[in-house]
């Protein structure tokens, strides 16, 4: 499974080339292994499948696909809209700038 984000990191798009005429769930987890979304995809195409995830905050997420041989496949995302990153001498920061 590929793992492509665009759209300003609003979209992304799961390849599921692989799993072309099989259901699949999908699952989107937080950090923290709450489950935000799943999705069931019966007779998965061959396309990329589409998901926004503009309502979800900057954070570390991951995408879980269960097909049915039972072999669940994860992908870390992480969401990190309208970050600058610098360096001073010492410490690296991170800030948020509208």
């Amino acid at each position: 499974m590929s793992v492509t984000m665009i759209s300003a990191r609003q979209v992304v798009f799961l390849g599921l080339e692989n799993y072309s005429g099989e259901t699949l769930d999908i699952e989107l987890h937080d950090s923290v292994s709450r489950l935000l979304k799943r999705t069931r995809v019966v007779q998965a195409a061959g396309a990329p499948l589409k998901m926004n995830l503009a309502e979800l905050p900057n954070g570390v997420y991951y995408i879980t696909v269960y097909s049915g041989d039972g072999q669940p496949i994860s992908r870390k995302l992480v969401i990190a809209r309208n970050l600058r990153v610098w360096s001073d001498s010492t410490v690296d920061h991170i800030q948020g700038f509208p």
